[in-house]
């Protein structure tokens, strides 16, 4: 947690990650850690912000969100997702706890209110901005009190959502032009003049076409990445890539490394373990079963049914 000073008021800012950290991400980066409960840790440090620190307001910011569909501010008319983590953390919190969550994790977009305390999420990749407003009112030595708050849905940088905000043009937001800081742009240039060079560095393969990549079904990009894995591992009879490792298209061409990064962007280690045919089976009808993205299988051929609402 931290405290920020801005416009005369001191805003406490607490920092968490989602429950699922431990099983997310590469087991060596977390052997060390424990992951408390969320909502009991946020109050007890959003407790200690105001009581010791004197902050006017605190905000969480946290790697864990949800999903909806629409952006009114009331989850029961918006299309929200079921049990989304961020919904259920704010349920948990004592009513003026805290005064606003920044949520991320699920790339999607919020903005919503949820046990009086707005929410708002802002998909991914910096493709675009949340807002909420307060109104306050603060008297000489006492704690700002919130008198209301509004909240905005995200809003795209560019025209088109589908851009990368590196290179599009940015669209104006109230009258203004969305702009570049220039001081970040400056701190960042060396680096992003030499990431431009590796990024262009050749693979040596040229693509007759594009290889296209899904998060929520099969894909030809995610058979030819368990393929590989078994055609350079010969002893291994099946090969396994969850679907949240694959991140992008492979486009047609001569292949590049940025392009190959893009596609495949996380430092993953290969894992290998014996199971039998009825525990892959089980593993496989977990993930279909489940909200994650959907396994790339090499060396086995999987057939799902569905028979009304169960997946068979």
């Amino acid at each position: 947690a931290a405290i920020v000073d801005k416009a005369g008021l001191r805003i406490g800012v607490i920092g968490v990650s989602t429950a699922e950290t431990l099983k997310t991400t590469i087991s060596a980066n977390v052997k060390a850690l424990e992951v408390e409960p969320l909502a009991s840790t946020i109050e007890l440090e959003a407790h200690r912000l105001r009581a010791d620190e004197h902050a006017d307001l605190v905000v969480v910011l946290a790697h864990a969100g949800g999903s909806c569909k629409h952006f009114s501010g009331d989850v029961e008319k918006d299309v929200c997702e079921e049990g989304a983590e961020i919904f259920a953390v704010a349920g948990a919190l004592p009513k003026g706890a805290v005064d606003a969550i920044v949520a991320g994790h699920t790339h999607q977009g919020l903005a919503e209110t949820v046990n009086g305390i707005p929410i708002i999420e802002s998909f991914s990749y910096g493709r675009a901005f949340g807002r909420i407003d307060f109104t306050l009112e603060k008297a000489a030595g006492e704690p700002a009190r919130v008198l209301s708050t509004h909240l905005f849905a995200p809003q795209d940088v560019c025209a088109d959502s589908k851009a990368k905000p590196a290179a599009c043009e940015p669209v104006a937001y109230e009258g203004a032009a969305v702009v570049r800081d220039p001081a970040v742009a400056k701190a960042i240039a060396g680096d992003v003049e030499k990431a431009a060079g590796k990024r262009a560095e050749p693979i040596g393969v040229t693509l007759e076409g594009p290889i296209k990549t899904s998060y929520e079904r099969e894909s030809a990009e995610g058979n030819l990445f368990t393929d590989l894995l078994r055609k350079h591992l010969p002893d291994v009879k099946v090969a396994l890539v969850n679907g949240g490792g694959l991140r992008a298209d492979l486009p047609e061409g001569p292949l590049t490394y940025g392009a190959l990064y893009e596609a495949f962007p996380f430092d993953n280690k290969l894992a290998f373990a014996t199971v039998s045919g009825a525990d892959l089976e089980r593993i496989v009808r977990a993930n279909l079963h489940g909200k994650g993205g959907v396994l790339s299988l090499s060396g086995v051929r999987v057939r799902a049914t569905c028979d009304g609402k169960k997946l068979d």
